[in-house]
């Protein structure tokens, strides 16, 4: 599935959300003020909205330690921000679902019908590892990911670095190549969400964010010219119990749990 630019606007980064920020209530009393969440009264340790509602929120109650240096949306606000780059602070590494619709529901992935989500102008801001056509030589921590054959795809041709598999390329932090590129720095790339079919599980489940090492063309299985990204893991939450597609060790996955 290609990516749908229509009616859709083009966030560089989540600080550039700043351009909606309202100061309303920036200085107001946190007097009576409740966090909506556990209804509890606000104290010291909080966060704000910067989105329209400007909804103060206990930090434990949304899944943060510290208060955020970046841009922070609430989940209702967040609704209203289809290209929010990076983790979602309410859902913790090693959170599943049994459906893709269920991560389309809580933004983690919004295009439950596609491997990919992304913009051709901003990046990536999701993607799906099945096992089955898009993750190889996956490991856990690094694994290579295969481009999509998008609209009009002839097989004479390849695939085109059009739509999802331009997307990709821009998320990678080096200049914008059909050929292929490798950054001098790959940690400067874009922060990509990443969610894993667990068979053991029998659920999807969230890995954590994941950056582009490199991108290549070459001959796929199938006798037709592919993308390949590598991506490789950089998140600050313990890597999860995996075993190279195959289902992981019960008592392992306990034992992290």
């Amino acid at each position: 599935m290609e990516v749908d630019d229509t009616d859709m606007v083009a966030w560089d980064t989540n600080d550039d959300l700043d351009m909606h920020r309202s100061e309303d209530n920036e200085g107001a009393s946190l007097d009576n003020q409740r966090c909506p969440l556990c209804e509890g009264l606000i104290g010291h340790e909080y966060v704000r909205c910067d989105w329209e509602c400007k909804t103060l929120y206990h930090l434990s109650c949304v899944g943060l330690k510290t208060p955020p240096t970046k841009t922070w949306c609430c989940k209702t606000c967040l609704a209203d921000v289809p290209h929010w780059k990076g983790p979602i602070s309410w859902i913790p590494v090693g959170s599943t679902f049994k459906k893709l619709e269920d991560c389309a529901q809580d933004y983690l992935h919004r295009s439950p019908q596609s491997g990919i989500h992304g913009h051709t102008i901003v990046g990536v801001f999701s993607i799906v590892l099945t096992g089955r056509h898009n993750g190889d030589d996956d490991n856990g921590e690094v694994f290579k990911f295969t481009g999509q054959n998008g609209r009009g795809f002839l097989p004479s041709i390849g695939q085109s670095f059009t739509g999802n598999n331009l997307a990709l390329a821009r998320s990678c932090a080096a200049p914008i190549n059909p050929e292929g590129a490798e950054p001098r720095n790959w940690r400067q790339g874009n922060p990509i969400r990443v969610i894993r079919w667990i068979e053991y599980l029998h659920q999807y489940r969230y890995e954590g964010i994941y950056k582009i090492t490199r991108y290549w063309r070459e001959m796929g299985e199938q006798g037709y010219m592919v993308y390949k990204y590598e991506f490789e893991r950089d998140d600050d939450a313990p890597p999860l119990p995996y075993n190279a597609g195959k289902d992981i060790d019960e008592e392992e996955w306990k034992a992290w749990e």
